[in-house]
């Protein structure tokens, strides 16, 4: 991989409760040419790319490279879990995040936090899914968190 990277902005969608918090997700991607990246952290909020999608984007009026269309989908998955503030779990909630990430590492996961608490995003392989999917379930099930399919790929 290069060690040049660039934000490619992806325009959002905010729903009737005003969510995602913004209006524009700018995702880290590396160069591949011909207005080409490839996708090189994990979504917070865009519906529909992963890790290592090949994606087009050319620059807008200010020279910002805005996303244009998925061009190559990767094998990847997006999740996104939002543990919640209040839970039979006691436990402070970054102690609870920080189990999440682990059990979902040990799921063979890769996950990123965002600035919001409680909010992760997680890259799953086409080789973790079921592990991922099964192990978030039982979480909602006790409701510990909530998960949401960002893009699902199998």
């Amino acid at each position: 991989m290069s060690d040049e990277r660039i934000k490619v902005l992806f325009q959002l969608q905010r729903d009737e409760g005003g969510y995602p918090p913004a209006d524009v997700e700018q995702i880290w991607a590396e160069p591949l040419g011909n207005n080409l990246f490839k996708i090189d952290n994990v979504p917070f909020f865009v519906k529909g790319i992963s890790c290592e999608d090949i994606v087009e984007a050319t620059p807008d009026s200010l020279g910002e490279l805005r996303y244009r269309s998925l061009i190559t989908p990767s094998e990847h998955s997006t999740l996104r879990v939002i543990v919640f503030r209040d839970s039979l779990d006691t436990r402070p909630l970054a102690d609870r995040v920080a189990d999440l990430r682990s059990r979902l590492a040990g799921a063979g996961c890769l996950t990123e936090l965002s600035h919001i608490a409680g909010l992760v995003a997680v890259d799953v392989t086409a080789a973790s899914i079921e592990n991922a999917i099964r192990l978030l379930q039982e979480g909602e099930n006790a409701d510990l968190w909530q998960y949401e399919e960002g893009a699902l790929r199998s």
